[in-house]
């Protein structure tokens, strides 16, 4: 009797252990196949550098007038954040003309430090810890059109452009008297990205910063690759979204390329953003105007209601619009190649517009400007060399 206890304890006491394991390996199973939080999502060490320049200009626009155009614009004295980014992405590593001695470090060193950022800006919270990761602060609408804008006009912006300018993800980021990373707010970024959100630069800053494999659970507990965040990027439609829909095509090109490099889309979705592009430059081709310019309407679609249609408001967005076009045409995928003659009316618009125009107008819509210089700077790269050089030479000769 007593050996058919001992008997039925041990089989048991199997039993139990077996189950035990069986449990514990379904665990791990899952554990491996589960994406987690964004707040403990894998982050490269570097970004992938930016997208490769793929054209310059076929037909020559006089190195003197380009000159003349960056010479004109500058970083008005009442530079907000915002304003700040888009001469990040501009001037890139030179000390930016215009007033506060503004450069690429001194951008940085705000960004990376909340009271060096509140002691230039004030006290509205720029930075925000967040279970998921770091938060930067996104202007709403109400907000975009104030003097004093402390934070990102469009979501994701600042670390997009960071992204592109191959800050490290390890940079360090002191906040309240906490240390944190680049990776830190490229978490939030992933965890915040919804349908319906405002996707462009986050899904840059994803594209750049994320390993290609990457899976993770945003903050609303839905499952995301970067398959699913260019998915949420195509749900606009052509000419929709920030500037008239200019930066979905940005968006999407730099999703492609780095398909094109690591296979991070499905077949659907990569033949759908092509499809996209495709819908694009065929509308950029019919809807370019005589006088090398595009506007609101280049999509086809009605000019949108409170879109300006006359006076110094439509020139303004006139400027950003070609300019937009312009900087997607130079990295736009091979297969979307336009006419030299359409590149150069456009650039040929740009310089004779920007040159007419006042020094007070220029600052006013210095955002849009800057995407004019920097149109002309990508399509021009050796007369951009040579303004660069022939800047610091200038300024090293100041007493």
């Amino acid at each position: 009797m007593r050996r058919a206890t001992d008997l039925g304890r041990r089989v048991l006491g199997g039993v139990v252990c077996g189950a035990v394991l069986v449990v514990v390996g379904v665990t791990v199973f899952l554990r491996e196949r589960t994406p987690g939080g964004a707040a403990s999502l894998s982050v490269r060490g570097h970004p992938l550098s930016r997208l490769p320049i793929r054209r310059v200009a076929e037909l020559p626009v006089a190195e003197g007038t380009l000159f003349g155009v960056w010479d004109k614009i500058r970083l008005p004295a009442s530079a907000q954040w915002p304003d700040l980014v888009h001469a990040l992405r501009f001037w890139d590593t030179t000390v930016f003309p215009g007033a506060g001695g503004w450069s690429r470090e001194k951008v940085l060193q705000r960004f990376c430090d909340s009271a060096l950022f509140e002691q230039e800006f004030g006290k509205t919270p720029f930075h925000q810890v967040t279970q998921h990761g770091l938060k930067v602060r996104t202007l709403d609408r109400a907000e975009r059109d104030k003097t004093d804008r402390v934070g990102d006009a469009h979501t994701d912006q600042t670390v997009c452009v960071l992204g592109t300018l191959g800050v490290s993800s390890s940079q360090a980021i002191r906040v309240r008297g906490r240390d944190f990373a680049m990776a830190d707010v490229v978490r939030y970024a992933a965890a915040n990205c919804s349908a319906g959100h405002e996707m462009p630069w986050t899904a840059v800053a994803l594209a750049l910063y994320l390993p290609p494999k990457a899976r993770w659970v945003n903050k609303f507990g839905q499952t995301y690759t970067m398959d699913e965040v260019c998915r949420d990027v195509l749900q606009v439609e052509l000419g929709q979204g920030p500037c008239y829909g200019m930066h979905t095509l940005e968006a999407l090109t730099v999703l492609l390329y780095v398909d094109g490099e690591e296979r991070t889309l499905r077949a659907g979705t990569r033949h759908q953003a092509s499809r996209f592009l495709a819908e694009a430059l065929g509308a950029l081709e019919g809807s370019q105007r005589g006088n090398g310019s595009w506007g609101p309407e280049w999509a086809g679609n009605p000019v949108p209601d409170g879109a300006p249609t006359a006076g110094r408001e439509a020139l303004k967005w006139r400027i950003s619009l070609t300019a937009h076009a312009l900087e997607w045409l130079a990295v736009a995928p091979e297969e979307f190649r336009v006419d030299g003659k359409r590149i150069h009316a456009a650039c040929e618009f740009l310089t004779r517009t920007i040159l007419a125009e006042p020094a007070s107008e220029i600052e006013s819509a210095f955002a849009e400007h800057s995407h004019a210089g920097n149109a002309l700077k990508v399509w021009f790269p050796e007369s951009w060399k040579r303004w660069t050089d022939r800047t610091v030479r200038s300024r090293s000769a100041k007493p």
